[in-house]
């Protein structure tokens, strides 16, 4: 028995990611360094690739698990700002990341991404400081001292702030530096990741490619559950199931695999194989097809820019992206029901400076550009690619927690049941008062509206008294407010010395009929 954890090797383009997976592995898998005739052309990793190294279990684990080795598999990620939906993809299957680090340029853009991501699966982190070998030998300890310090600094203000800092070196012609000591801290911050091997069958597939005269293998990952040969699985790029003819964990053949995994399935029968490539394989009937959808949206404090209705965002779900645009923005306390009443926000600042209310949960109203298969409560990731590779481009996570399977009339259907207002006011100020507590209000309204639907609102006024509309005066929109009570004797008015009276109500912004209500 084995203990599987999958650790992420995350950094900046260049950082030194593929010559540590190559130190470090003992079997090279699927893509596993930079295989693709483009990668190597272009002398940068442009897809995950996958190796494993295996070790005795460590002695701390002894008494939480009975496996006898452990088998850290290796997820190479990607490092160039282009590549942000590989990272990002890859980031869904991690249980721990070394974020490798270029020892002579520090952090850099896209190790600040790669922070933020870890921040959102909320799994450990070992930072790697990488390419020691640089530097002259009686300089190095003090090099090493002052970019671990400036590391520290940046994790100061995140969940890593006391993660271990390896200095390592991949010399060309010579013995490594610092592997041993890497590969210590790496056991020693090993553990028994929380796995689900008895829900349904959930297979995050990377790659997918013909073995002639056999069918079709899928690489990837368990996400969640237990896959044996003999299952049938749904394929959701072909829309349709297939049976397992056999699985293999890194080369050698096994009757199953579990949450946490990696493995390679074998089906036959499969058409444009290519569209395989980062996409779900899952139990028969869990799949859901969907046009729209709520997210609890949870805002990255690194994007400088707004999340703003009608924006358009990559939405990325597991190893598959899709463009969604979101519909509306809303808040609320509590977990989100659709039975409730919800504020609509035009849109979401993220500044650090903002103040954030730990009561208050945002959620967004979001449709597919064209119909996407979901599961429900997968983590979802936000994203706009389009923005300079310099700054941080991940604008928000969170998990889709409601959606519609009406495909077509979902305006009519699903919207109509979300109840999201907008505030209206309209404000007015008293002409004179009938008696101490009647007052007759001009301006608030014009003389062609409808004054019956306001009858019985509640309005406030600038020298602190509450009141009702208790109906029209005249013909020229004016209307009798009758008050509670005496004010605090003319406090607060306008600047001319005129009471104000003010009118707030509400308006669900998918209501046809626009009805105004308190």
């Amino acid at each position: 028995m084995t203990l599987n954890l999958n650790i992420g090797l995350m950094g900046h383009v260049d950082a030194g990611k593929t010559s540590l997976a190559k130190a470090l592995s003992h079997v090279a898998s699927t893509g596993a360094f930079d295989k693709d005739p483009q990668a190597q052309t272009r002398g940068i990793t442009l897809d995950l690739g996958f190796s494993a190294c295996k070790f005795p279990i460590p002695e701390h684990l002894k008494q939480e698990t009975d496996a006898k080795e452990i088998i850290f598999t290796l997820v190479d990620c990607p490092g160039h700002g282009s590549l942000l939906k590989t990272i990002i993809g890859g980031a869904g299957i991690i249980d721990l990341i070394l974020l490798v680090v270029d020892v002579q340029k520090g952090i850099q853009a896209q190790t600040s991404e790669c922070i933020v991501i870890g921040e959102i699966i909320g799994c450990g982190m070992i930072v790697v400081l990488n390419k020691i070998d640089c530097i002259e030998e009686n300089k190095r300890g003090g090099v090493i001292e002052k970019m671990s310090k400036k590391i520290r600094k940046t994790l100061n203000t995140t969940i890593f702030k006391d993660v271990p800092i390896i200095p390592i070196g991949l010399p060309l012609k010579n013995d490594p530096l610092g592997i041993d000591d890497l590969i210590n801290v790496l056991l020693k911050e090993s553990f028994v990741p929380k796995r689900n091997p008895k829900g349904l069958c959930k297979f995050s597939v990377d790659h997918c490619f013909p073995i002639k005269g056999n069918g079709y293998v899928l690489t990837g990952t368990m996400l969640e559950g237990t896959l044996q040969v003999n299952d049938m699985v749904y394929i959701e790029p072909i829309d349709d199931n297939r049976k397992v003819k056999s699985i293999q964990v890194f080369k050698k053949p096994v009757e199953k695999i579990s949450h946490g995994d990696r493995g390679a399935i074998c089906v036959t029968n499969i058409e444009n194989h290519q569209e395989i490539n980062r996409a779900l394989v899952c139990s028969p009937g869990l799949v859901q097809h969907i046009k729209v959808g709520v997210i609890s949206l949870n805002r990255i404090k690194y994007f400088k820019y707004p999340i703003e209705v009608n924006g358009k965002y990559e939405l990325m779900i597991g190893h598959s992206n899709a463009l969604i645009k979101i519909i509306a923005i809303f808040t609320g306390c509590g977990d989100f029901n659709i039975k409730e009443e919800y504020k609509y926000i035009d849109n979401l600042t993220c500044n650090k400076d903002d103040k954030i209310d730990d009561n208050i949960n945002h959620f967004v109203l979001f449709e597919f550009v064209k119909t996407k298969s979901i599961i429900e409560n997968t983590c979802v990731i936000g994203f706009k690619p389009d923005l300079p590779p310099n700054v941080c481009r991940i604008a928000f996570w969170g998990t889709i927690i409601d959606y519609s399977l009406d495909l077509n009339d979902f305006k009519s259907t699903y919207f109509q049941k979300l109840k999201i207002y907008r505030y209206k006011y309209k404000e007015g100020i008293i002409e004179r008062y009938s008696d101490p507590n009647v007052a007759i209000v001009k301006n608030m309204f014009k003389k062609e509206t409808d004054l019956r639907m306001f009858i019985g609102f509640f309005v406030t006024s600038s020298d602190g008294r509450r009141g009702k509309i208790d109906g029209g005066f005249g013909k020229s929109g004016k209307v009798k407010v009758v008050f509670d009570g005496s004010g605090e004797n003319d406090q607060n008015v306008d600047h001319e010395g005129k009471v104000v009276v003010k009118l707030v109500m509400k308006r669900f912004i998918f209501d046809a009929k626009k009805r105004l209500y308190q």
